[in-house]
């Protein structure tokens, strides 16, 4: 394994539990964000062939709409 890194911070409370946010990242610069929140990919962030970052999953960038909208992407 070389530099892959998985990181964590708080994200919200529902419901009086909290909630937090994983985010796993490789060598070659690509990130996942998720939730834990019913297991919910929050981002998928990748590099373009010019070494471009963007994020290609649809998610919201705070709690409230996940909660409150109830989202089927």
């Amino acid at each position: 394994m070389g530099n892959e890194r998985l990181t964590s911070e708080p994200f919200g409370t529902v419901d009086g539990r909290s909630v937090e946010r994983y985010t796993l990242t490789n060598t070659t610069g690509m990130r996942v964000t998720v939730l834990t929140y019913g297991g919910i990919i929050q981002a998928v962030t990748v590099p373009d062939r010019n070494g471009q970052q963007a994020n290609v999953a649809l998610g919201f960038a705070s709690l409230d709409p996940y909660v409150t909208a109830n989202p089927y992407f």
